[in-house]
Formats: structure tokens, sequence, C-alpha cells
């Protein structure tokens, strides 16, 4: 996961007055996280990250990212100083040469867009709190692999910064109001294209050149659609788990709180036996609290992630599935309107 450095907070003392509510990508930033994405899954099948900067317009509400660089592999996790060097002077690089160097936060790739973990909230909390509008990219390289780019922009809701300062426990969850589909906010995504790449796009469409209908038409997602529905079943388990745990907790709240209740109503009427007796009376809140230990509160972080990864994963399967019987439909038209005319399908007898 990335982590976010004091290297680079040189340039990023900045708040915004008013939230962005989209952002604009250069064409630039899609091409170098699709180009990072598919030579990592071309060499040692890592997943690809990597810093993305930028300008912030308040007053069109718009972020804009322009430009990104990968980050380095580390060899060990520890190794946060060498990630903050290369960080700082990818930066200063980038300000030498007039490029926006302002860190707004950073991209990855995730398989069906699922990549939503403790340390993922942990770098986008980081984030956020020094840039009220960092976000991250999500790259899915199995979804643009059969011919639909997918790119989503993430950050962490208001109520969810909220309770990153405090803690996850249901009575905090309960009184913010939060939930799973509100843990984060998905901010729409506009690519521009520079002129250059627009003049060369009216050329390619002037040449009437055959686009890759191969690619349009695959069929074979099978075998990335099994993959999904198998760490789909591994989530579900996970979000079983966390379930069980948060109902085993209420139940054991339920029986502490009678005990305590049935204990603190003997202890008074003790007390009033003593004090018609004239003997000094036992104290009450002091023993409870050594008596009645309060269960082991959960935290409903891990279950909220485990029902946005199962969200991820339902999603692309519902996209894939679509575009599956689209497709199916598309060959079938064709092949109807290339059958000859009066041709019939025999039935065999």
């Amino acid at each position: 996961m990335a982590n976010y450095s004091q290297a680079a907070s040189e340039g990023n003392h900045y708040k915004t007055l008013q939230k962005a509510n989209y952002v604009q990508l250069e064409s630039l930033v899609v091409l170098k996280i699709i180009k990072h994405a598919e030579n990592e899954r071309a060499g040692a099948g890592d997943l690809a990250q990597g810093y993305l900067t930028g300008l912030v317009s308040p007053e069109d509400q718009r972020l804009e990212v322009t430009n990104c660089f990968p980050m380095p592999k580390l060899k060990s996790e520890d190794d946060d100083e060498a990630l903050a060097k290369h960080q700082e002077s990818m930066l200063k690089m980038f300000r030498h040469i007039n490029v926006d160097y302002l860190l707004l936060g950073w991209y990855q790739s995730a398989p069906f867009g699922a990549c939503f973990n403790e340390a993922f909230v942990e770098s986008m909390f980081d984030y956020q709190s020094l840039i009220d509008d960092s976000i991250v990219l999500v790259y899915d390289p199995v979804k643009t692999g059969q011919g639909l780019l997918s790119i989503k922009a993430y950050r962490l809701s208001p109520e969810a910064m909220k309770l990153c300062y405090k803690d996850f426990s249901p009575d905090s969850i309960k009184k913010a109001g939060l939930t799973y589909e509100k843990l984060f906010e998905e901010l729409p995504i506009k690519i521009k294209n520079s002129h250059l790449v627009n003049v060369a796009l009216c050329e390619l469409a002037l040449a009437k050149k055959p686009g890759p209908a191969k690619q349009a038409l695959d069929l074979g997602s099978s075998g990335s659609l099994e993959k999904c529905l198998r760490q789909l079943m591994g989530h579900v388990e996970t979000l079983n788990q966390e379930t069980n745990r948060f109902n085993k907790y209420i139940v054991g709240k339920q029986r502490h709180d009678a005990l305590k209740e049935n204990w603190i109503q003997k202890r008074l009427l003790e007390n009033e036996s003593r004090r018609s007796r004239g003997e000094p009376t036992l104290p009450v809140e002091e023993e409870v609290n050594k008596m009645f230990r309060i269960p082991n509160i959960p935290s409903m972080l891990d279950g909220m992630l485990a029902a946005s990864e199962v969200k991820a994963h339902v999603d692309h399967t519902l996209q894939v599935a679509a575009q599956n019987l689209s497709k199916l439909f598309i060959a079938e038209s064709v092949i109807g309107s290339e059958k000859p005319a009066g041709t019939t399908i025999s039935s065999g007898k």
C-alpha cells in the first residue's frame, strides 16, 4: 500500500475551501497507469502502485490529475526512508521542469476492482488528513483486458474521516449513521485528451480502419469469472465470520448487562436493610466495575471492508455477464444476417 511520507509535504500544505466533485484525468495518466500495470502482470505478476500529481480547482470543484510516477519496489517493508527519498526527488524534478508537483494521492491496480482493506483505509486517511481532495485511482486490468476500460476514483466519506480519528465500534458507527456503502465516495472521472490526440483520433476515424472486433466480441471470460466468484466466496465467508463475531458480542453484552443489573439491585436492597439497621452501606459502582468487565468491543471496520469487497466482485460479475449476453446477441444477429436466403434448418428427419 502507498505510504504517505513527509518528504512531499513542502508542496502539499493546502486545504481546499470546497471539495471537488469530479476528477479530470489526462490521457497521459491513463496510458501510464495501464502500461505500468501490464508490465507488472507480464513480469513478476505484482500489483502496480504509484503516485498522482496535479492541481486542485476549488472554483470549478475539479481535481485535475495531470501526471503520475510509479512507486519503487522495496526489498523490505521497513525501507520507508528509501521510499521517501524517491518520492521527494521525483517531486523536485517535476517542479524543476515546470510540471504539476502537488501530490494528490496514489493509484493501484486491483483485479475485479477489489482492493478494500485496513491498509487501504489508513493510507487514504493519511492523504486526506493533509489534502481534503486526495483520491486513489483503482485500475482493473481484468475488465480492461476484456475491452472495457475500468478505472475508478475513491476517497473516504466525511463520516468515515471522523471515525478514523476515534474508532469503528458499533456504537460509534450507529451514531454516525455509517454503512459499508457510505464508507467510500466514488467520484466521476472525465478523461481529457490533448489537441494532438484529438487530431490523431480524427485521422483514425477518417481512415475507416477496422477496429479490434475480435477483442470486442471475445467471450473468453469464463476463467476470470470463475476466479472472481471464488474470491467472492472467500469474502462472503469473511463477512459471515465478522457477523458471527458481532452476534457473539451482542449476546455477551446482553448477558453482562443482565448480570450487572441483578447484582446492583441486590446490592441496593442490601444497603437498604443495612441502612435500616444503622450499619454503613457498601459501595456499588466501585465493586460492580471490578466484578463485571465489559466484553471486548469488536471493530466493525473489517466487516464493512469485507462487504465492500463483496460489492465490488458482484458488480464485476454483473457487468461481465451483461457484456457476454450482449455479445452473444450481436453474434447471433451477425450469423443470421450472413445466412443465405431461402435456407432452412433441417430437423434431421
